[in-house]
């Protein structure tokens, strides 16, 4: 009967020592699974924050060239409109010295 009894203590000892396996086991699963969620998470808003990031870049850059094509426009009208106020002024210069030499050709 004393065996019996040592055999069954024995059998509850090594059950429990499995069930506490068991609970670690599936402690260390649940810590990785976590573990690899977060890692999950962080890379989802790395990669959010970069593409964010080159969204922000690539309208400066279009920005600032289109800026840059402005400026370049309204520098050629300027030179265009000197140009023409220059071939004004020589009409008007020409048409009043004509007029003071009395040339009306």
């Amino acid at each position: 009967m004393k065996e019996v009894i040592e055999a069954i203590l024995s059998e509850e000892k090594e059950a429990r020592k499995r069930v506490e396996d068991a609970r670690e086991q599936a402690k260390q699963m649940r810590l990785r699974a976590e573990a690899n969620g977060q890692k999950i998470k962080d890379k989802a808003r790395e990669e959010a924050e970069q593409s964010a990031r080159q969204i922000v870049e690539d309208a400066e850059k279009s920005a600032n060239q289109e800026k840059e094509a402005q400026i370049l426009a309204a520098e050629e009208e300027g030179r265009q409109l000197q140009e023409a106020k220059k071939v004004q002024m020589q009409e008007a210069v020409n048409t009043l010295f004509n007029q003071l030499t009395g040339d009306h050709s």
